[in-house]
């Protein structure tokens, strides 16, 4: 039973994780203010293309199963725990449970999970809706598990829940209600089955033709943008921001807007203190609506995507809504434009990522929030900022203005590969104060004027800064920099110096910079062609690259999800077992030890086996962003059948 209802959750997980698309399924037929919408197609369908993925057979192995059914069964006890006197409800919790462990299995045909609010005289009133297709049979057991979930809230203290029965349409409806029109209402005709929280909601859901009232999902943007730019998947799900942006209001008055002055500054410039606060308060308090106004999050309406199994792997398109450029969402750029990989980049890599972003206008997008937020002008917050660096101009020599202007935009960063016989991850040694685990990082950032950080050097490099620790080497004819905060501590004091020495230099129009001297240094050898191979060399890693590789857009992305989540197990196993004797209070409780086992984490290899590269790669779009998402598919049933035959590479169709 606890299989059933594992399996019956890794499906769903799966299905949220690889999305949505806005093919006409039910949830168009939902509330304007849905904020989760999630439908499938045909259940049977998905979930039989569910297994034979990678994340299914993860889940299938013998350890991982005993791990799950070891942590919900301690789950299980824990919660039961405190039920021991009342047998009647331990039973009722576990029907409830068998059956929805069955669901996975026996749904059929369409599904539709849309969850939200509508407003009920000016009031979100939760909206929550599920429609899916069974067995006839599961009515009965929905029927009783409607008296069983009464009698519990009766039981546990709760107001009384009146009973209610209607229909809406075929669709004959029982409910039980806390308050006119809102409640829990179980729905069936024949094989088709409907749950709902709000009785207008679900007669405005099965509302059909002239009808229907209210705006519908359909009409929102998200859904308006995903219509246009997903064009594959059979499971659609969004994510709403509209619904929530709705909320802010409501949110500036319970935190105390209406009372008067709230969240506006007073003469001084200073806030009005919150009701019951502290006159003169420490800290400023402002309206939720006003910072998300000033940093513009509300230009996004949401996200939606779409899920597929393709070939060679598992296919994800996703689309964010953005209307224009407000508050922070200034730093992305209005245009693609080139996200080639730099020769740079080794190949062995776990990681990597190139982004651009917009720095052209960052001072004004400072300028604009800080001035919504104060309430000042934002010609006196621009003269103010312009007197302060014109002064850090005089007093060190770095023109900051001069030093961002010479920055293209486009950052790179990367994972070097892990060191043949790097030691382990030793818990107890660094508590003693040794055995730090080492997590190197490269990040390049492309220059535009490399003049500007020539002069930041000379400017940083005089005794009066950094003086002796700021170093300079030549390595391979270029200037090598690194900070040595001990390079002027005498060696009987300095010790074995510090565990990160910060470096970079420049070469071409990239700032390579790593927390370890020897990553800028193999860096530079891989671009004279005099150590390893660049990126995308192997064969495995082109072909899961090729997938993504584009000369134009605004991000790109690689990632050995196999490789990072045995190198995190690695890291979390010991952690894990030393848990209760970091934290004694952890280990008092007995019945919760078994959380703290460390075989609760599968063993690394099984990470290797079933999960392998990750592609990734954004562009921007009319309305948006639009990213392609490509997860290889590399356990052993799949390599088996493509050494048959192994197709080329392709690019997506994105």
């Amino acid at each position: 039973m606890v299989s059933k209802f594992i399996y019956g959750m890794l499906f769903a997980s799966l299905l949220l994780t690889t999305g949505s698309s806005p093919a006409d399924a039910g949830g168009d037929r939902l509330g304007k203010y849905s904020v989760v919408v999630w439908t499938v197609d045909d259940w049977q369908a998905e979930r039989e293309q569910g297994q034979d993925t990678d994340y299914a057979r993860f889940f299938k192995e013998p350890s991982v199963q005993a791990i799950a059914e070891r942590l919900i069964s301690g789950i299980g006890e824990l919660v039961s725990g405190g039920l021991e006197d009342q047998p009647e409800m331990t039973d009722d919790l576990t029907m409830i449970w068998e059956h929805l462990s069955n669901l996975g299995e026996q749904m059929t045909g369409e599904f539709v999970l849309g969850v939200g609010y509508r407003m009920d005289m000016g009031m979100p009133m939760p909206d929550m809706i599920v429609d899916f297709h069974g067995p006839a049979e599961f009515g009965v057991v929905h029927q009783e598990m409607l008296t069983k979930i009464q009698t519990m809230i009766e039981a546990g203290g709760g107001p009384p829940a009146s009973k209610r029965k209607f229909s809406i349409g075929d669709v004959e409806f029982s409910g039980i209600e806390a308050m006119p029109g809102v409640g829990l209402y179980i729905g069936q005709f024949e094989d088709h089955h409907l749950i709902g929280t709000s009785k207008n909601g679900l007669e405005e859901y099965l509302a059909e033709g002239d009808t229907a009232v209210g705006e519908r999902f359909n009409s929102t943007r998200i859904y308006k943008l995903a219509q246009t730019h997903l064009k594959r998947g059979t499971s659609h799900g969004f994510f709403n921001m509209d619904a929530l942006w709705n909320l802010l209001p409501m949110l500036d008055m319970a935190l105390g807007g209406s009372e008067p002055g709230f969240g506006e500054p007073s003469e001084d410039g200073d806030l009005h203190p919150l009701p019951g606060q502290d006159p003169s308060p420490t800290f400023s308090e402002m309206k939720p609506s006003k910072i998300i106004a000033a940093l513009g999050l509300e230009a996004i309406s949401g996200m939606a995507s779409s899920g597929y199994i393709e070939e060679g792997g598992v296919g994800n398109d996703i689309v964010v809504g953005l209307e224009g450029r407000p508050g922070i969402t200034g730093l992305i750029p209005q245009a693609n434009s080139d996200i080639t990989i730099p020769a740079f980049v080794p190949e062995g890599t776990i990681g990597l990522s190139l982004m651009k972003y917009d720095l052209s206008n960052i001072f004004d997008i400072g300028i604009s929030i800080g001035a919504m937020l104060q309430g000042s002008d934002p010609e006196e917050i621009a003269a103010e900022m312009e007197a302060g660096l014109q002064m850090a101009k005089m007093t060190t020599g770095i023109d900051v203005m001069e030093l961002i202007d010479s920055i293209e935009g486009t950052f790179c960063v990367f994972t070097p590969p892990r060191k043949t016989g790097e030691p382990a991850f030793d818990p107890m040694a660094m508590m003693m104060g040794g055995g730090a685990p080492s997590f190197p990082f490269v990040i390049g950032l492309k220059l535009a004027n490399r003049r500007a950080f020539d002069k930041l050097m000379e400017s940083i490099g005089r005794p009066e800064m950094m003086g002796a620790a700021l170093q300079k080497d030549e390595f391979m004819g270029r200037d090598l920099w690194s900070f040595d905060p001990l390079g002027d501590v005498p060696p009987e004091f300095a010790g074995e110096g510090p565990s990160v020495l910060p470096s970079w230099c420049v070469e071409g129009d990239w700032l390579i910079f790593s927390t370890a001297a020897e990553e800028v240094q193999a860096a530079l050898r891989l671009i004279d062609g005099e150590g390893g191979a660049p990126f995308g060399s192997d064969k495995r890693t082109a072909a899961a690259f090729a997938k993504v590789k584009a000369t134009q857009g605004n991000g790109i992305s690689m990632s050995n999800v196999g490789e990072n989540l045995s190198q995190a197990a690695d890291l979390l196993r010991p952690l894990l077992g030393l848990l209760p004797l970091i934290a004694p209070d952890l280990a008092s409780d007995e019945n919760m030890l078994f959380l703290f086992d460390p075989e609760n984490i599968p063993e690394s290899e099984l990470f290797r086996k079933y999960f392998g590269w990750q592609a990734s790669r954004t562009s921007i779009v009319e309305g948006g962003l639009r990213m392609y998402t490509f997860s290889e598919q590399v356990s052993e049933a799949a390599d088996s059948s493509q050494e048959k035959k192994e197709p080329a590479a392709r690019g997506s169709q994105l």
